[in-house]
């Protein structure tokens, strides 16, 4: 339901004052009532419905909506138009042109007050509200039709904090957008004085202002192709059975727990092994961390090589460290209170121990760990973020998006853990200068040629050609009629007798070198063979 489906069952029915306020009135009345039922107050209502207080007082009598758009500060909400959608406003001229009339426009009719003498708001056909001298479409009704698909990246520049609106550009503030933040949208849009990013999470169309105005310049954000993804799954014991074979069909990669603290996940290698005979790519295996202290990290980072040793994974496999609310429980349990510092201490040093042994890592964590635990924390240009977030727009930058717990691939129904594994696009290759052909031009010795048409005709392995109807035969003293081609010599023994019994199918030529012609005839020798020159074009 739009924004103004939801004012018209809201307000249709009452008769409405110019502050929004509903009167129980038998009749339009004036100052008593603050002008209730009249069709200038519904729109107020309508006006205060979707800007709230960036509306005034007052912005004239119905007819000043239009003709006084220029200066009263109607356009700092709508838009002029020309055609008509649900929500226009329209300003129309009637028996009373004092002050005009004022409309809202809904399937084919107005929505009004004050229309034969009915206060309230009501619907009445269009042809009984007079000449339609303008139309004001309210800047916030950005509908599908008025969105401009764009499916990209903005990443929010420094010192740069941004308010992420609901439903329309300028509607409820649900969380703001910070420095790094980066998000993946699929429209946009210019209007309300800034220009506009869009998408859609967890069935709700959310907004974000790119530029200070609704010119093109001095964005907020930086904007970047958008990343392919490949979606994969990460398991563990708690998938024993996960059937590959099925599974290949909806995942491009795996990412398998290979332990916890020094003890190997008993469904390990069976999952190598099967991940392996189905064809999935074994993109990274994870360790989940008990360590207590620096001596079980690196103990840790090592029995994680071993396991991807053992697994016969190639050094370009992660290993991802895992660190959870259930590492920092069983450290309470042992009287150790880990703070903050240690989980960056921790992961740093295990993240340092496996590049040692030179494989790649990462760590994973999610968005209330980024926030109290990893704030600040710096990862390197070689080590992989994996980011758990669940329906919304990451807010971070990830490499590996772990975005729900729920999922389910062929063949396992699940709850699965499902994942994102994002790269660039491949930048466009650099197109190569297009050659430039002239079918006019003068064919000379040296030339680069080829043909266009399938005019040519050549004997094989001979220097006669076919040229408007006739064989070109050196020995004959030039051109033959073709009709007397069978009693043609042919020039690869010189005997008079011989008979040219087949001409060559029609050919294409190739760019190839001209290497001698004959501009009597206008033939050009090429590949050993003369040919009519008129058809072909030369390489400039």
């Amino acid at each position: 339901m739009t924004k103004f489906d939801t004012f018209y069952n809201y307000s249709k029915g009452k008769a409405w004052d110019k502050y929004g306020k509903s009167w129980n009135v038998a009749y339009a009345t004036g100052g008593d009532c603050n002008f209730a039922g009249q069709c200038v107050s519904l729109v107020k209502t309508y006006l205060l419905y979707l800007y709230g207080n960036k509306v005034k007082d007052s912005y004239g009598d119905a007819k000043d909506y239009w003709y006084g758009r220029k200066y009263n500060g109607i356009l700092d909400l709508f838009n002029e138009a020309s055609d008509l959608k649900n929500g226009d406003i329209v300003v129309s001229t009637g028996s009373d042109a004092r002050y005009g009339h004022i409309f809202i426009y809904k399937d084919g009719q107005a929505f009004t007050q004050n229309c034969c003498n009915n206060p309230k708001a009501s619907m009445y056909p269009l042809s009984w509200q007079g000449t339609i001298t303008g139309i004001l479409r309210p800047k916030v009704l950005i509908s599908n039709f008025d969105l401009i698909p764009e499916h990209r990246i903005a990443k929010v520049k420094p010192d740069h904090e941004i308010n992420i609106r609901v439903d329309n550009p300028v509607g409820r503030i649900v969380r703001t957008a910070k420095t790094g933040t980066e998000i993946e949208y699929t429209e946009k849009c210019v209007c309300y004085g800034h220009r506009y990013i869009s998408w859609i999470e967890n069935g709700k169309r959310l907004f974000m202002a790119v530029t200070p105005t609704e010119k093109q310049k001095d964005h907020w954000v930086d904007i970047s192709s958008v990343k392919s993804k490949f979606k994969g799954v990460d398991i563990s014991n708690y998938q024993p059975n996960f059937d590959f074979v099925k599974a290949k069909k909806d995942i491009d990669f795996a990412i398998l727990r290979c332990g916890f603290a020094t003890t190997e996940d008993l469904s390990f290698m069976r999952h190598i092994k099967e991940a392996k005979k189905a064809g999935v790519d074994i993109r990274a295996i994870y360790l989940f961390t008990y360590a207590l202290n620096m001596n079980e990290v690196l103990a840790e980072a090592d029995f994680a090589v071993e396991c991807a040793k053992k697994a016969g994974l190639p050094k370009s496999t992660v290993i991802f460290f895992d660190m959870e609310g259930a590492s920092i429980e069983y450290a309470k349990k042992q009287g150790i209170n880990l703070t903050s510092s240690d989980v960056q201490k921790f992961t740093r040093a295990f993240m340092d121990r496996v590049k040692s042994h030179g494989y790649k890592t990462g760590y994973y964590t999610n968005l209330d760990w980024s926030k109290n635990k990893y704030n600040g924390f710096k990862k390197k240009s070689d080590e992989l973020f994996w980011f758990a977030r669940y329906n919304a727009n990451p807010e971070l930058t990830y490499d590996v998006l772990q975005y729900t717990s729920s999922g389910s691939v062929n063949g396992n129904p699940g709850p699965l853990d499902m994942n994102y594994w994002v790269t660039s696009k491949p930048s466009k290759p650099a197109e190569k200068p297009k050659e430039v052909w002239d079918k006019n031009a003068i064919v000379k010795v040296g030339s680069t040629v080829k043909s266009t048409s399938c005019s040519i005709a050549v004997v094989p392995g001979t220097n006669s050609a076919f040229r408007n109807n006739c064989v070109y035969i050196p020995a004959l003293g030039g051109l033959v009629p073709l009709e007397d081609v069978t009693e043609a010599a042919d020039t690869r023994d010189g005997k008079n007798d011989d008979v040219i019994s087949t001409l060559a199918s029609r050919v294409y030529l190739n760019p190839s070198k001209v290497t001698a012609v004959n501009a009597q005839l206008n033939l050009c020798m090429v590949n050993g063979y003369w040919v009519n020159a008129e058809p072909l074009m030369v390489k400039k």
